[in-house]
């Protein structure tokens, strides 16, 4: 292989390498020296853009953040003033506070991250504010509610919505109101994001990228809270709803801990009729409630525990049985995995039912019974508390007889007890010989014994 070969403008270093394989691998010297430069410089050249993607994302995360400030701070000085007084009495009330006290926090935030532009800083600013964050939750509940007060507000006063307008022509603003209040909405998850890509354009295997990799893990969980509050809220306003349109108010829906699930409208296989019925069904974490639909209210004809109801397909696919207390339908849908869903959500929603209530049986039942605590056999009498006079026992014709049992026993063994503890090796009259010469020094003794005493009397 001569030297003008090696180095001719038709030659790459691809088709060298294929040429030395084909030659078992025999290098020059110069072939070695050009291959190692080159992948050294390949190497180089990725690192370089690495860095200049990570300062990229970096001098983004600074950038957005002071915009961001600079639409809040528009938000309270060009909206504030006009609106304010408006919906002081409406469910938007507090937005401008929640705003307000946004900007504080992220006025923190920007400063932390610009002092010091590395990943290091950036992530512990992240690290260190992101509990923080969950402010956001609040204003993120009422972002809804208070678009919907605002346009309200502008329909019902000509002149307030004309200075909202002019307020949304400055030059300063140049946006409209509606796309200002859902930048809030939207920062925490473009946090998420600016981090994942900081992330992915740092060194592996090193402090910074443990670092980022935490700080991205504090926020997505920051994330995941608010979602999950978010969706709650709007879990409860929708059971509201459901609770508002139902004929006469009844039956009452609205229960601490009750969650919906899925709604919608299935057809009903009617007795001695071609066509079908549509029902509203209505599936929460407890129960099932099947409703007709009559003038643009729903009539409950039928509300099942959800442990009592059975869902099954029927015919392969597009019909499903549906059975509980005094109610035995066929549904169907025009849609086959309609079905499919509305059967898959029963039966799992029933199974998390029957396994938050064996969960809750057995919390309970670990708990020491009363009639285990004050019956002569146990040898423990330690923790007996009663919240109530008015308490009544499980077994109160077991539990008497024991009282009062202990209670001859206990007078019986005054006098004599060493004695009868060494003839017959009784453990429980050592125990009563350790509790009455306790009770000499300290009177728990005889405490106890008034209070079984008065227990006995009451029962």
């Amino acid at each position: 292989m001569s030297y003008s070969e090696l180095n001719s403008p038709e030659r790459t270093l691809s088709d060298e390498l294929k040429e030395l394989i084909d030659n078992r691998n025999i290098l020059t010297e110069k072939t070695k020296h050009k291959v190692i430069n080159d992948l050294q410089r390949e190497k180089i050249e990725k690192e370089e853009k690495r860095l200049n993607m990570q300062m990229k994302t970096m001098n983004e995360l600074v950038e957005s953040e002071r915009k961001y400030l600079c639409q809040l701070e528009t938000l309270l000085r060009f909206f504030r003033t006009p609106l304010e007084d408006t919906i002081k009495n409406t469910a938007a009330s507090k937005v401008f506070e929640n705003i307000e006290t946004i900007r504080n926090l992220n006025k923190v935030l920007l400063q932390r991250i610009s002092t010091d532009l590395t990943p290091n800083k950036i992530a512990e600013a992240f690290i260190e504010l992101a509990p923080f964050f969950k402010l956001y939750t609040n204003y993120t509940n009422d972002y809804k509610r208070t678009i919907l007060a605002i346009q309200e507000v502008r329909r019902q006063n000509q002149r307030i919505d004309d200075n909202v307008a002019r307020q949304e022509s400055r030059p300063e603003v140049a946006n409209r109101i509606n796309s200002l209040l859902i930048v809030p909405v939207q920062r925490v998850p473009r946090y998420r994001l600016l981090l994942r890509e900081l992330a992915e354009h740092t060194l592996a295997e090193s402090n910074e990228k443990t670092l980022v990799e935490h700080a991205l893990r504090r926020i997505e969980e920051v994330t995941e809270y608010i979602n999950s509050q978010v969706n709650q809220q709007d879990n409860v306003q929708r059971l509201l709803q459901i609770q508002m349109s139902l004929a006469d108010g009844k039956p009452s829906i609205i229960l601490p801990g009750r969650t919906l699930i899925k709604e919608g409208v299935l057809m009903k296989v009617a007795d001695n009729e071609d066509k079908g019925k549509p029902r509203h069904f209505v599936l929460m974490s407890d129960a099932l409630m099947c409703c007709k639909m009559k003038s643009g209210s729903l009539h409950c004809s039928a509300f099942m525990p959800l442990r009592k109801c059975h869902a099954e397909m029927v015919l392969g696919r597009g019909l499903f049985s549906l059975t509980g207390p005094g109610c035995n339908l066929l549904l169907y849908s025009k849609d086959d995995r309609v079905v499919e869903e509305w059967v898959d959500a029963i039966c799992q929603a029933k199974l998390e039912y029957e396994k938050r209530i064996s969960t809750l049986q057995k919390k309970v039942s670990s708990r020491p019974s009363l009639h285990s605590c004050i019956t002569p056999l146990n040898e423990s009498f330690v923790g007996i508390e009663y919240a109530s006079r008015k308490r009544k026992l499980d077994n109160q014709e077991n539990c008497l007889p024991n009282v009062k049992r202990f209670l001859r026993m206990t007078d019986s063994s005054k006098g004599s007890t060493k004695q009868t503890c060494s003839e017959n090796g009784n453990p429980l009259r050592a125990v009563m010989e350790s509790n009455r010469q306790e009770g000499a020094q300290g009177g728990y003794y005889s405490l106890f014994k008034n209070f079984l005493t008065r227990i006995g009397n009451w029962l």
